[in-house]
C-alpha cells in the first residue's frame, strides 16, 4: 500500500509541475505578444551606430578589363576576396581574383584542360 501512495503522490507531483510550466509558457507567449504589437517597442531610441571601418579595406571601383562579350558564369567569395569565373568570347575561361585589401592588386587564374589529352 506505501509504494501505490508513493507512486501517486509522484505521478500527482509531477503533473501539477507540467501544468505550472505550461501557465509559464503561455503568460510568456502573452507578454511577448504584446510587447511586439507596442510601436514603441519597435522604434529604436539610440541613433543608428556609423558603420565600422575596416582598414585598407577595398572600396574602389576594379576594372579588370575585359572584352565586351565577357560573361561572368560564377561569383564566389573566396578568403580575403572575390573569385569571378568568367567565360571570354574566344571560349577561354578565366578566374580573376579580387582581393578585399587594397594592397594587393586583382589577378587573374587561366582554367585549361588537359594536357595531350589525359
Amino acid at each position: 500500500m506505501t509504494r501505490v501512495r508513493l507512486l501517486t503522490g509522484a505521478v500527482i507531483g509531477m503533473g501539477v509541475l507540467i501544468l505550472i510550466g505550461l501557465v509559464v509558457l503561455a503568460v510568456g507567449i502573452v507578454y511577448k505578444a504584446g510587447e511586439a504589437d507596442r510601436p514603441e517597442a519597435a522604434a529604436d531610441p539610440r541613433p543608428e551606430a556609423p558603420p565600422a571601418t575596416v582598414p585598407n579595406m577595398r572600396t574602389d571601383p576594379v576594372s579588370l578589363g575585359l572584352p565586351a562579350a565577357s560573361k561572368v558564369l560564377r561569383v564566389t567569395a573566396v578568403g580575403g576576396g572575390v573569385a569571378l569565373l568568367v567565360l571570354l568570347p574566344s571560349g577561354e575561361q578565366i578566374v580573376y581574383v579580387v582581393p578585399v585589401n587594397r594592397r594587393q592588386p586583382p589577378f587573374r587564374i587561366h582554367v585549361t584542360g588537359p594536357r595531350d589529352g589525359k
